[in-house]
């Protein structure tokens, strides 16, 4: 069966470095316009791009961003994410930005 020529061709193996991340400029903007407003889950089946997109999220900021990544596959705890977590946001985030403000801001309200 002859390959159509406006579907590219996608391979599978480790995820792809930022620079060649393809055929996701349309998805990429808009998350990252909803990132400006609310929080998102990336849901796909394996194999399909899921770390290729978190990688490029990490390594092209948009929008005054900090990325913080954190692998969390296989922790089985919340107390396993929330201190190698606060620990990357210490050393990634300036102590002058706003997000300290709105994240003391979260924890006085709940």
């Amino acid at each position: 069966m002859p390959a159509r020529p406006e579907c590219p061709e996608f391979y599978t193996g480790a995820p792809v470095d930022s620079s060649d991340l393809m055929f996701r400029d349309v998805f990429l903007a808009e998350l990252w316009e909803a990132l400006q407003t609310r929080h998102v889950l990336l849901t796909a089946p394996r194999r399909t791009g899921k770390t290729s997109v978190m990688d490029h999220l990490r390594d092209v900021p948009q929008h005054g961003f900090t990325v913080i990544y954190q692998n969390v596959q296989d922790l089985t705890h919340p107390a396993d994410f929330f201190k190698p977590c606060s620990i990357r946001c210490k050393t990634n985030i300036p102590s002058t930005s706003s997000a300290w403000r709105k994240a003391g801001n979260c924890s006085r309200t709940r």
